[in-house]
């Protein structure tokens, strides 16, 4: 092992480093633009459907499966983003 000093780079440094960030921000939020209707939506229209004791589709469930996915992609994505040294 050498005594040589280690350099200690901070994180997004650049402009570079920035306008990738702000893309991934982008991509987080079109991930969250889409999940949160498909989720509210599926737990309405499940809910109803469990309320009035008729679980004919199995949508409600595939849709509401599909927004949380969406929704947690992009809170992930946006928080690896938003924090430096998260690993995502």
């Amino acid at each position: 092992m050498s005594d040589a000093p280690l350099e200690h780079k901070a994180p997004y440094r650049t402009a570079n480093d920035w306008f990738n960030r702000v893309i991934v921000l982008l991509i987080a939020l079109m991930g969250l633009v889409l999940g949160v209707p498909l989720a509210l939506w599926g737990f309405l229209s499940l809910s109803g459907q469990m309320t009035s004791s008729d679980l004919s589709t199995v949508t409600a469930v595939l849709l509401f499966g599909m927004g949380m996915a969406f929704n947690a992609f992009g809170v992930v994505i946006g928080w690896s983003a938003l924090v430096p040294g998260a690993k995502g």
